[in-house]
């Protein structure tokens, strides 16, 4: 199998907006405006059951570039026809395919990388048949749901959108394996109380659908004693992504899936 590449213009572009977008979730800042993660535990918890943000115009705003990404992945679908392995979801999907499988699974996979920073349960449910199952992959793993939880989705919208994706897989792609890794420990204590109760609806998917994977990575990133990354794996002055070593763990969980299909 080949690898396939993107022209060093066009992975420039990918990497450089999706960056833009890493920047403003890696410091909790929103084109200049404080942005906290939701607490789910607050007395007056008003969660989100549409795309997007509570604020739609700012939501458009801010995703602007998201929108831009999409539409450059549909050019090079075109292009490249197909992909043995798709990978889907947000920043932290899009930096693993883009720099370290390679390195941590295999030199010589035929894959695309269809990651965009900002990712969530519903834009990625909203642009899967045309970014990913254009592609005819035989394998797709994502990760996503990290900031559905940061924006204030309601968990069962959530849950709703990985059966969703799920059951839009498996009608235009009947086969392919879905694999998802659990939503990653991170250093946001608010996030990493309500990621659990969303990792454990992730968790037993594999019970309900065929072809369905669930890697947890918390086992082997989570701190011993409390629910937070160990400081091994973080990345100073960001809050969310993790380093190479974390993606060690992602490599180790991954290879024998991708390597064994």
């Amino acid at each position: 199998m080949n690898f396939i590449s993107i022209t060093f213009n066009q992975k420039n572009l990918n990497f450089l907006i999706s960056g833009i977008l890493i920047i403003v979730f890696t410091n909790c800042k929103t084109f200049g405006k404080k942005s906290e993660p939701h607490d789910y535990f607050s007395e007056d918890h008003s969660c989100l059951t549409e795309k997007g943000q509570k604020n739609q115009v700012e939501f458009q705003k801010n995703y602007e570039l998201y929108f831009r990404i999409r539409a450059k992945y549909n050019e090079e679908n075109l292009k490249i026809k197909r992909a043995d392995i798709v990978f889907a979801g947000n920043s932290i999907a899009m930096l693993f395919a883009d720099h370290l499988v390679k390195k941590e699974i295999s030199p010589n996979l035929n894959y695309a990388n269809r990651g965009i920073g900002g990712d969530m349960t519903d834009l990625l449910l909203e642009r899967l048949e045309e970014n990913v199952l254009a592609l005819s992959p035989k394998i797709i793993v994502i990760d996503i749901g990290g900031l559905d939880l940061f924006f204030g989705k309601c968990l069962s919208y959530v849950e709703n959108n990985y059966v969703r994706i799920i059951e839009k897989v498996h009608q235009k792609q009947p086969g392919a394996k879905i694999i998802f890794f659990s939503v990653p420990p991170t250093q946001i204590p608010l996030l990493n109380q309500i990621t659990p109760l969303l990792n454990t609806f992730i968790s037993h998917l594999p019970e309900k659908y065929k072809n369905v994977y669930f890697l947890d990575v918390w086992p082997d990133m989570r701190e011993k004693d409390f629910p937070s990354i160990r400081k091994e794996f973080t990345i100073p002055k960001d809050s969310i992504h993790f380093n190479e070593k974390g993606y060690e763990v992602w490599g180790k969980l991954l290879k024998p899936i991708l390597l064994n299909p």
